[in-house]
C-alpha cells in the first residue's frame, strides 16, 4: 500500500465510532504499515484520536506468539490464555496498559517473578491472575516490587494461598487502592479471615470473593469485627462452613449501605438463617444468596416471616434449598419489596 494511502486509510478508521470491528481493523493497518520510518508517527497520530475510546474496546486477546511491536502501545486491556513469551513480558510497549487478564497461563511463581518485574504493570488498575498455581513465595516477589500502586482490582482465585498470602495482602502498599479483592477457592482458612479484618490499608475495599476458603464461624467472626466490613457493598463467603455462629456474626452489626451477602453452600441450618435475619444489618441486605443451604419450608417460612424487616431486598436466591411447592408459595406470598427477584421460583 502506497504511504498516502495509508495515512488516509488510517483517518478514516480514526474518524469511525468505536467499537470493536474498528479497534481490529486499526491494528490489522497498523501491523502492516508500509513505512516503519513513519511508524512512531502514525501511532501518535492514533493514540491522540484514542484518547477519548473507552480501554474495554482497546483489548488485544494474546497467545505466546505475540510480538514486540510498537502498535502494542496502543492497547489498554490485554487478555490472554498462555503464558507470553519473555520479550513480550520485559517490553516498554506494554507499559500503557490498564488492565491484564492472565487466567489460567500456568504462569508459576517463576513466571509470576518474571511478571513482577515488567513494565506493563506500572499504570494496571486490574489484574486477574486465575489459576496461575502461585503459591505465597510467589505472591510476595509480586506484592512487594511496588508496581501496582494503581491496582483496584486483583483476582487471584483457584491459586494455592494460604492465610500468610492473605496477611501480606493486607499489609501491603497495594492494597490501598484495591476496591475488589478475589481469593475465591484459595485456602487461607481463618486465619487468613483473620488476616484480612486486621488489615490497615484496605481502606476502599467494596467487593470481597472468599469463596470456597476453608472459613468457618471463627473466620467469620473476624471479619464481623473489621471495621471495612460495613462499608463493602458485596461479600462473597459462598461453599465455606459457616454455621449459626457464623451467621449471626455477619448482621451483628447496622450496615448504613445496600449490601449482597452470597453464602451459598454453607451449613448455616434453621437457627443459623433466623440469626442472621433477625441481625441489625439485615435490614439493607440487597442481594441475599442461599443455594444450596438446605433450609427446606421451614426455612422457606422463615425468610417470608422478616420479609417485612428486609425492605433493601432485591435478590432472594434459594435454589436448591429442598423447598417443596408449599414452601416456595410461602415466599411468593411474603411480604418482600416489590421488584424483589425470586431466584429459581417455580
Amino acid at each position: 500500500m502506497h504511504l498516502d494511502l495509508a495515512w488516509e486509510h488510517l483517518r478514516d478508521l480514526l474518524a469511525s465510532a468505536p467499537d470493536e470491528i474498528t479497534w481490529t481493523l486499526l491494528l490489522d493497518h497498523l501491523r502492516s504499515w508500509p513505512d516503519p520510518g513513519s511508524l512512531g508517527v502514525a501511532l501518535e497520530y492514533a493514540e491522540d484520536h484514542l484518547a477519548c475510546w473507552p480501554d474495554a474496546l482497546r483489548a488485544l486477546d494474546a497467545d505466546a506468539s505475540l510480538p514486540d511491536a510498537p502498535w502494542l502501545a496502543l492497547c489498554r486491556v490485554l487478555r490472554a490464555e498462555e503464558p507470553l513469551s519473555a520479550a513480550c513480558v520485559r517490553s516498554l510497549h506494554l507499559q500503557h496498559l490498564t488492565r491484564l487478564d492472565l487466567s489460567g497461563c500456568r504462569l508459576g511463581d517463576a513466571g509470576l517473578r518474571a511478571l513482577a518485574l515488567s513494565p506493563a504493570l506500572c499504570r494496571l488498575e486490574s489484574l486477574e491472575l486465575r489459576e496461575n498455581a502461585i503459591h505465597d513465595d510467589g505472591l510476595m516477589e509480586l506484592i512487594y516490587q511496588g508496581v501496582l500502586q494503581r491496582l483496584s482490582s486483583l483476582g487471584l482465585a483457584s491459586n494455592p494461598l494460604s492465610a500468610r498470602s492473605a496477611w501480606a495482602l493486607a499489609d501491603a502498599a497495594l492494597a490501598r487502592g484495591l476496591r475488589t479483592l478475589e481469593l475465591a477457592r484459595c485456602p487461607v482458612g481463618d486465619r487468613g479471615a483473620e488476616g484480612l479484618a486486621d488489615a490497615s490499608r484496605l481502606d476502599v475495599l467494596e467487593r470481597l470473593d472468599l469463596s470456597c476458603c476453608l472459613i468457618g464461624d471463627q473466620g467469620a467472626a473476624a471479619l464481623a469485627s473489621w471495621p471495612r466490613l460495613a462499608a463493602l457493598a458485596e461479600l462473597r463467603l459462598a461453599c465455606n462452613t459457616l454455621g449459626p455462629a457464623g451467621a449471626a456474626a455477619l448482621t451483628a452489626a447496622p450496615r448504613p449501605a445496600p449490601w449482597a451477602l452470597e453464602l451459598a453452600d454453607n451449613p448455616l441450618g434453621l437457627d443459623g438463617l433466623q440469626a442472621l435475619l433477625e441481625g441489625p444489618g439485615a435490614p439493607t441486605l440487597a442481594a441475599l444468596s442461599l443455594v444450596g443451604c438446605s433450609l427446606g419450608d421451614p426455612g422457606a417460612r422463615a425468610l417470608a416471616a422478616a420479609a417485612p424487616r428486609l425492605r433493601s431486598l432485591r435478590s432472594l436466591d434459594v435454589r436448591e434449598c429442598g423447598l417443596s411447592p408449599a414452601g416456595w408459595a410461602a415466599l411468593r406470598a411474603a411480604d418482600l419489596p416489590p421488584g424483589c427477584l425470586l431466584e429459581g421460583a417455580p
